[in-house]
């Protein structure tokens, strides 16, 4: 259950935005059903949607120059700053500084081969 609706988010963030109900419908399960098998499968919906924005959030910032609002939006964040503080909590740091820190570690695996 977890890869599929790993699958079904990936998909929706992609087209404009992953919601619990919109997952449960393309699974032919009531909302609270899905949220009840992922709790049993020891995950939630949150922490599955988390996992797929902090993949999505470190391929635009290390490999596109997309700015911060344009990625805040694709994500499914009300707001910048609703983006910066997820930054924070994931990776310690702010989205600037990622992007610079993906960078340079680019560069530096060029370096060494």
């Amino acid at each position: 259950l977890h890869a599929t609706v790993r699958g079904l988010v990936l998909r929706q963030m992609l087209t404009g935005g992953a919601t619990n109900d919109v997952v449960a419908a393309e699974l032919g399960l009531h909302t609270r059903t899905l949220h009840r098998r992922l709790a049993e499968a020891g995950t939630s919906f949150q922490k599955i949607k988390d996992e797929v924005r902090c993949e999505l959030t470190r391929y635009y910032l290390a490999r596109t120059d997309v700015s911060f609002l344009w990625i805040t939006a694709k994500l499914g964040f009300a707001e910048q700053a609703v983006f910066t503080r997820f930054c924070q909590r994931q990776f310690g740091c702010s989205p600037r500084a990622l992007r610079r820190q993906s960078r340079e570690e680019k560069l530096l695996s060029h370096c060494n081969t």
